[in-house]
């Protein structure tokens, strides 16, 4: 099950029409699950967990970004962001 798991998470970074397709990046692959929550009105949170590197998880993350909008935009974005830190690279 976990492989199955897995494989839909890697499928929503790496997939062209993937919620997360604004977080990938060339030097690692990760797995990731978006959610948005709240209302227009009062400002969408970006809601995203998963782990990396995809192929063999050293790390897990769970974010949530209050008020940044839409998970598939700003919090992909975020997600890219934070790998370049994290990594040192670009």
């Amino acid at each position: 099950v976990f492989a199955k798991i897995k494989n839909a998470m890697i499928r929503v970074v790496e997939d062209k029409e993937g919620t997360g397709a604004r977080a990938k990046v060339d030097f690692v692959r990760a797995a990731l699950k978006t959610g948005t929550s709240g209302n227009a009105k009062l400002g969408l949170d970006a809601i995203l967990s998963g782990f990396f590197p995809a192929e063999k998880p050293q790390y897990a993350f769970g974010f949530r970004l209050q008020g940044v909008g839409k998970a598939e935009v700003k919090g992909a974005m975020f997600l890219k962001d934070f790998l370049i830190s994290f990594y040192g690279r670009r």
